[in-house]
């Protein structure tokens, strides 16, 4: 048998100075009752170009109902899930249209915290602490590029 990966996409969204931390739903099987990113799988369907690009934007509006702007990779990484083999591809984007609306099967909740806020929440878990703190660094070595596009 060809070992197979769950692929998921999750989206480090930002706007100002704050980064929008959903709380995972206590039913979810992963991870329940921690924070982390909107995001989600990779369906057996979407056989297409830019596949994980789509992905992260229709999990964004599905989950949280918000609109993005470019998307910038930030890291994957592998891990079991129970005994199924994960794939985790985390990317960032500001915040560009839409009022907060939580997928409430997915989602206990949703704020927009400062990165001092989110690291400093018991229901952040390492791995969501980490990219986190992955994007602040990207996004401060972005905003100091000289010709960098906005």
């Amino acid at each position: 048998m060809t070992p197979t990966f769950i692929v998921n996409v999750e989206v480090v969204i930002h706007h100002k100075d704050r980064y929008l931390m959903t709380l995972r739903s206590l039913n979810e099987a992963h991870a329940g009752g921690t924070y982390a990113f909107p995001g989600g799988k990779v369906e057996q369907h979407e056989i297409m170009q830019d596949v994980l690009e789509h992905v992260a934007r229709r999990e964004v509006r599905e989950e949280v109902g918000l609109e993005v702007g470019p998307l910038t990779y930030l890291e994957a990484n592998s891990f079991l899930a129970g005994d199924l083999p994960c794939i985790n591809v985390v990317m960032m984007a500001p915040y560009l249209s839409g009022k907060v609306q939580v997928q409430e099967e997915e989602l206990s909740a949703a704020e927009w915290l400062t990165l001092e806020e989110a690291l400093s929440r018991k229901e952040t878990p390492i791995w969501t602490r980490n990219s986190l703190k992955k994007a602040a660094q990207k996004r401060a070595e972005l905003e100091s590029e000289p010709h960098a596009i906005r």
